[in-house]
């Protein structure tokens, strides 16, 4: 399998564990929405407050003139409202796979796999397996939701 001091990215296919190749790109999903939720944060937090005074912070407002018949009306709302958020959300992620395998080995009740790689004039014995993973987002805990004083639906 994967030597310790070796990352993933260093060593070639044939040394990647079945368990590597199915949880590398979950893991880049995962990652990908969690910098996209940080990004949006980040931007709601500088649009939406300046600080007239050091030390003193204020919610950002718009502000607009609008004038109708003669009259004027002015209008005032939130900056962050007129800004669009934009956010990752990953709901599904279908992964296939098409591996050939040539050693299995079970290690403290886990089962390991590598695929194969096989060099000219190699006599190994393989199978192959189609598999295919689906991942979908999960539901936040109903205690959160509680804590938040949100009503789970």
């Amino acid at each position: 399998m994967t030597p310790a001091n070796d990352s993933p990215q260093e060593l070639p296919v044939s040394q990647l564990a079945l368990q590597q190749m199915i949880s590398a790109p979950l893991r880049a999903m995962m990652e990908a929405q969690t910098a996209s939720a940080l990004a949006s944060a980040e931007l709601v937090q500088r649009i939406s407050f300046y600080e007239p005074v050091p030390g003193q912070r204020e919610i950002a407002m718009a502000d607009f003139t609008h004038i109708s018949n003669g009259e004027s009306r002015e209008i005032r709302v939130p900056l962050i409202s007129l800004v669009p958020v934009q956010s990752l959300r990953i709901s599904e992620a279908k992964l296939s796979f098409n591996v050939k395998m040539i050693q299995v080995e079970k290690v403290n009740g886990r089962v390991k796999a590598a695929p194969a790689y096989q060099k000219s004039g190699a006599n190994q014995k393989h199978f192959e397996m189609h598999m295919q993973v689906t991942a979908v987002q999960d539901e936040l805990p109903a205690s959160l939701l509680s804590e938040l004083g949100v009503q789970p639906g």
